[in-house]
């Protein structure tokens, strides 16, 4: 919505998006300017998934009303986590970890409104920054990965697993809430069924639910999160995991702890055949979209792939650039390619697999569901 502020007009954008943007926007808040008498702020609030800004939202918010319950104007309170809560809903854009929530909001959208909320040509999703997907281990935990064939990956490490019964410990997010647990999902599919496009039928696969629950047995409770999953094996070592799935990027920070030089230090493993988390900047094909607002989300998309943002995703938080402006120089002592040689980081990127549609996604997280022990 445009309004007036500072006595200029602004359009209001509802990013849903993940932290490193935030570092971006500040960079150039109040600057993003389509015409000489116009200017477009991108208020940014933050929001990785409806759930968890709702629960943000009532945190901040119930102890007002617990305080203040015989406050008359504390009867305004639900009203306002409801408007909240229902602004949350209907953002401008969304710029998820990877396509794997594009495809299931497609999917979904089709399934109970019609039509399509995803564009495309110049409203197709653009990847903003790049992470392919890595297993980092402990050093002197790491011979699982390191004795998997490169045409047996995951059968060899399931089987590992399995032998070891319970002696291994495996870390990956929770799939039904987190995008590195579906992406790890989908790697043990294709992993299992060697198909080039996983189907229906192999998402609801009886021996592969059998294999996988395999393979989860020796996975504690998924976190929610990757950072915490992260964080985690940094805090407790091998206790709680010897080797986690993780996007390169933590992979990258982790490497800069001072827990990293523990167990043998830190060692990372791209699986031979990978999927990315390219962050998809989609404005949405949404009823509530005004084209201002479309106007100014298109501009701010191209002051993220602007050569200064860019290069602070790659310095700071270790993503690859989308923009071809900006290269990975590995010789360069300030690049995490170089610095991080030795403990397994590359600059060359496996194949990737391909992202099936949300329905197949959604069978499979639910074939994950029957395996958990």
């Amino acid at each position: 919505m445009t309004k007036t502020r500072g006595g200029r007009e602004v359009t209001e954008l509802l990013i849903s998006h993940l932290d490193w943007i935030d570092d971006a926007a500040g960079l150039s808040r109040s600057e993003v300017v389509l015409e000489p008498q116009r200017a477009y702020d991108a208020l940014l609030r933050v929001s990785n998934q409806v759930a968890a800004m709702r629960k943000i939202i009532r945190q901040r918010l119930e102890p007002l009303l617990e305080r203040n319950a015989r406050n008359a104007a504390a009867a305004a309170l639900p009203t306002r986590v409801a408007a909240l809560e229902a602004e949350i809903a209907q953002p401008t854009v969304v710029s998820p970890a990877s396509m794997v929530q594009i495809e299931r909001l497609r999917t979904s959208w089709a399934a109970t409104q019609g039509g399509a909320i995803i564009g495309d040509g110049a409203d197709a999703p653009r990847p903003l920054v790049i992470t392919p997907l890595v297993l980092l281990a402990w050093d002197d935990r790491a011979q699982p990965i390191a004795d998997a064939s490169s045409g047996s990956f995951w059968k060899d490490i399931q089987s590992a697993l399995v032998a070891a019964n319970g002696g291994i410990r495996f870390g990956h997010t929770n799939p039904e809430t987190s995008n590195s647990g579906a992406q790890t999902l989908l790697l043990l599919a294709y992993g299992y069924s060697d198909a080039r496009n996983l189907s229906m039928a192999q998402a609801q696969d009886g021996a592969f639910r059998e294999w996988l629950a395999g393979v989860e047995r020796a996975v504690p409770a998924p976190d929610d999160s990757t950072g915490t999953l992260m964080t985690d094996m940094l805090r407790f070592g091998p206790s709680k995991y010897d080797f986690v799935a993780v996007y390169e990027n933590l992979a990258i920070e982790a490497m800069g702890s001072p827990a990293a030089s523990n167990y043998g230090g830190l060692r990372t493993f791209y699986p031979p055949a990978t999927i990315l988390s390219d962050h998809p900047y989609v404005v949405l094909r949404a009823p509530w979209v005004t084209p201002e607002q479309r106007q100014a989300a298109g501009q701010f998309r191209d002051f993220l792939l602007s050569r200064e943002v860019q290069q602070l995703a790659l310095d700071q938080y270790g993503f690859r650039p989308a923009s071809p402006q900006v290269q990975i120089n590995p010789g360069d002592p300030a690049s995490p390619f170089g610095r991080y040689a030795a403990q397994g980081i590359q600059l060359d990127i496996p194949p990737q697999v391909a992202v099936p549609p949300g329905d197949v996604i959604d069978a499979l997280v639910a074939t994950w569901r029957a395996a958990r022990p």
